[in-house]
């Protein structure tokens, strides 16, 4: 039995999810690459929510930025040794 055959199928949702977060993960990546200065992680989130065309208000703003925390966290990429925002 193959590792495939044992996964449980992927759902619409759970696709849509993580095609979601990738392209967070994309923006956030780019909002970082573009700054000329360390980033708080409330200004990548602002400057995210700016790039994808978001008009939040500031507790949303918040939350964005949380978002935008998770998913560089999750990513081995953006280990807190590398970690050039905060």
């Amino acid at each position: 039995m193959t590792v495939e055959a044992t996964k449980p199928a992927e759902t619409a949702e759970d696709r849509l999810r993580s095609r979601a977060l990738d392209a967070i993960r994309t923006c956030v990546l780019e909002v970082i690459l573009a700054a000329d200065e360390p980033l708080r992680t409330v200004d990548v989130g602002r400057l995210t929510a700016a790039r994808l065309g978001l008009e939040l208000n500031e507790e949303e703003l918040g939350g964005m930025a949380a978002v935008a925390r998770m998913v560089l966290d999750s990513d081995p990429l953006f280990s807190q040794s590398n970690r050039q925002w905060d």
